[in-house]
């Protein structure tokens, strides 16, 4: 291929989502079988690391198949499907992406970084997407990495808000619809004219 179109998206809906509790970790995506395999071993491997480091910590799981990990007793709450993923990005300062499984840019990863969020995303999740690790987001595959990148966030919310601000920024650049209409345009025009070449 000559180059590749990247996703757009609504960039304004997500710039008004709230900074949130920087002791509380949002997931906000599907856990189907497929999906819910990396959310089900950081819950196992991580989060009981995470709690014994940080005992206020929380986790807000949103989005369709969630609900089976709903455990208030050890700080995780899990809502399902919800009509407004705002809502739920607004009540934690970390955005938690443990996909292990998957490929093409990561819808979620995006949403995360135009809401201003400290992002911790396995490799897999933020495969694709602009920025740097440690710039605008952290990139942790192990659950060792997890706790360590989740719980340095949690202890320094100065690091914390000034990563979500370089993702927010980063993101609302280049994955805006103006920007990849503009990127876009030169690929489907060489695309469009292939047909004088393949008569």
């Amino acid at each position: 291929p000559n180059g590749v179109i990247s996703r757009s998206v609504d960039t304004e809906r997500f710039s008004a989502v709230e900074r949130g509790n920087p002791s509380t970790v949002v997931h906000v995506g599907g856990a189907d079988l497929r999906k819910g395999k990396g959310l089900l071993k950081f819950i196992q491997h991580a989060w009981p690391s995470i709690r014994e480091r940080v005992p206020e910590a929380r986790l807000v799981l949103a989005g369709r198949d969630t609900e089976c990990f709903n455990d208030r007793h050890f700080g995780i709450e899990a809502l399902g499907f919800v009509d407004d993923d705002r809502d739920i990005l607004g009540r934690g300062l970390i955005f938690l992406n443990a996909q292990s499984i998957g490929a093409g840019i990561q819808l979620k990863t995006i949403v995360a970084m135009l809401a201003g969020k400290a992002l911790v995303s396995t490799r897999m999740g933020i495969e694709g997407v602009e920025g740097k690790d440690g710039e605008h987001f952290f990139v942790a595959d192990s659950s060792q990495e997890m706790v360590g990148r989740i719980v340095g966030l949690m202890n320094d919310t100065q690091m914390a808000e000034r990563v979500g601000q370089n993702a927010r920024t980063l993101a609302a650049r280049v994955y805006s619809h103006e920007y990849v209409g503009r990127e876009a345009r030169p690929l489907v025009e060489e695309f469009a004219n292939l047909e004088a070449t393949f008569p």
